[in-house]
């Protein structure tokens, strides 16, 4: 098994404070036009709302946070 940990410090969000952290498999993402997790091969967790989203789908995951 295969385990991987990695921490991110966020020192300014985006457009509206919102943060995106996450995975894809794709070697070119649309990073100007979506969040990671939107779309197939990827997966993220989105600040704004608290969720985990995997190739399109979503679930809750913690509570929603800001930079």
């Amino acid at each position: 098994m295969i385990k991987a940990y990695f921490e991110v410090k966020v020192i300014l969000g985006g457009f509206f404070d919102q943060v995106a952290v996450g995975l894809t498999v794709s070697q070119i993402f649309p990073v100007e036009d979506m969040f990671v997790g939107y779309m197939q091969g990827s997966i993220g967790f989105h600040g704004d709302d608290g969720k985990c989203y995997i190739n399109g789908d979503s679930f809750e995951y913690s509570s929603p946070y800001s930079s």
